[in-house]
């Protein structure tokens, strides 16, 4: 393995472990998600501000037109990780984050409609067994259920997701990744914290300001970091099924951090669900 693989290899599974970690801070830190979204996108603008300033590159797209549609794009993603830390909280890390991870199927369904293409029979198919697994993760559906609001608010997530990356591919593919994440994150700063109640702040403890410092720092702006440079060496193929991993990885997290149990039935309706995204990333590469 040459140096650069070396690098590539560490910079995406390092990056998949730190994405894989964010749900913990939905149960580790005592606000709601708004505020969480508002301050972790604070932090990680003035982080990639610095590192962007350090490797001396420009803030400005070209055209501009593009700032704005980065603004919009990142508006998007804040009111998907609103929805995501939402569904963790009101049911488990296991189930919102399989529920959000239906994304790369509805990628697949929504793309289309830029290009103005039809949708295949094997799209239809995978929508069938993610169908399936998210019904697995809610065998009884009543919206008194924390899992069945959980699974709700994580497709939810999922759907905003999957419109912001079509965005990010068709609008923003030209620019490098990091500077369009900054822009990103500046506009869900911008746009939420306003919302943010001085009583959110006030309860935090000094330990809850270091959990949020490394939200926002590490498994924000330098794990989405690391993702952006593993494209550098790997193909996009290759990155999308390695994070594949990441509700797997978040799971396993959850069961020995926070205790939180998984039944058969979610590891069966994971399975599907991640099977479908597998195959999904697999076909689309071919």
């Amino acid at each position: 393995m040459t140096t650069s693989s070396r690098r590539g290899f560490w910079a995406l599974y390092l990056s998949v472990v730190l994405l894989s970690a964010n749900g913990l801070f939905a149960k580790l830190l005592p606000l709601t998600p708004l505020p969480v979204t508002a301050m972790r996108c604070a932090i990680a603008a003035i982080v990639l501000a610095g590192l962007i300033i350090w490797r001396k590159q420009l803030f400005i797209l070209q055209p501009r037109r593009d700032i704005a549609i980065a603004l919009g794009l990142g508006v998007l993603m804040g009111v998907h990780w609103i929805t995501f830390f939402h569904s963790l909280q009101v049911s488990t890390i296991t189930i919102g984050v399989l529920a959000t991870f239906t994304y790369p199927v509805l990628t697949v369904f929504l793309e289309p409609l830029w290009r103005k293409e039809k949708i295949q029979w094997q799209d239809i198919i995978s929508g069938c067994v993610v169908f399936l697994g998210v019904w697995l993760l809610v065998p009884h559906f009543s919206w008194n259920s924390g899992a069945t609001q959980g699974v709700i608010w994580g497709v939810f997530s999922g759907l905003c997701l999957a419109i912001r990356n079509i965005g990010v591919r068709h609008y923003l593919k030209s620019h490098p990744s990091q500077i369009t994440f900054f822009w990103q994150v500046l506009a869900v700063a911008v746009v939420f914290l306003p919302f943010v109640r001085m009583n959110d702040v006030a309860m935090m403890s000094s330990m809850d300001w270091w959990k949020l410092l490394l939200l926002g720092a590490f498994f924000t702006a330098i794990g989405h970091g690391l993702l952006a440079e593993s494209l550098r060496f790997f193909s996009a193929k290759t990155v999308g099924l390695v994070s594949c991993a990441q509700p797997v990885m978040a799971a396993v997290m959850a069961y020995f951090l926070l205790n939180e149990a998984l039944t058969w039935n979610i590891a069966l309706g994971g399975a599907l669900i991640l099977g479908a995204a597998v195959f999904e990333s697999l076909r689309v590469s071919r």
